[in-house]
């Protein structure tokens, strides 16, 4: 019989080890634990499960109703960092496109008038000279802990091999 395979999106089982993919209280991104009970309602006519986890961290703590979302198995931790990368990087594009021409509100399509713009730029150009110093744009990438990066795509490595 074949090997189940486990996507990101595959629901966890009962003392199955995750890590989390972001801060919640009382567990930092990266804390790992197991799942002691899984419940939720599922998707009817073909929609998307409703499904929340307790987990019991390494340190003892027990949390209730963590999201689906909030986990991630510590063997796929590197490909749901390259999923959410992508993810946010098409949301990037679309909101490049969405602004497309008429950011210089020139364009005919635009319903601010055209004072208005004007004055919202001249403010805009009033505060950069008085500000030298711009904010970088960072991108914001999940932390998760170079170790269990390390352990995932190892695990990633192997089993693409065999």
């Amino acid at each position: 019989m074949a090997k189940k395979v486990l996507e990101l999106d595959t629901p966890f089982r009962t003392g199955e080890r995750v890590a989390t993919t972001r801060d919640l209280i009382g567990a930092p991104e990266g804390t790992l634990g197991k799942i002691r009970l899984s419940n939720g309602l599922s998707g009817s006519g073909g929609g998307k499960p409703w499904i929340r986890y307790w987990v019991r961290f390494e340190d003892g703590k027990l949390l209730g109703q963590v999201d689906h979302n909030d986990l991630v198995r510590p063997a796929q931790a590197f490909e749901w960092q390259e999923r959410k990368v992508a993810q946010e990087a098409a949301r990037d594009a679309e909101d490049e496109s969405k602004a497309g021409p008429s950011s210089e509100g020139g364009s005919t399509a635009s319903a601010i008038p055209a004072a208005l713009l004007a004055r919202s730029k001249a403010a805009k150009t009033k505060r950069t000279e008085t500000d030298d110093t711009p904010e970088p744009k960072t991108q914001t990438t999940p932390a998760i802990p170079a170790a269990l990066l390390a352990r995932s795509k190892a695990a990633k490595a192997k089993r693409t091999d065999g």
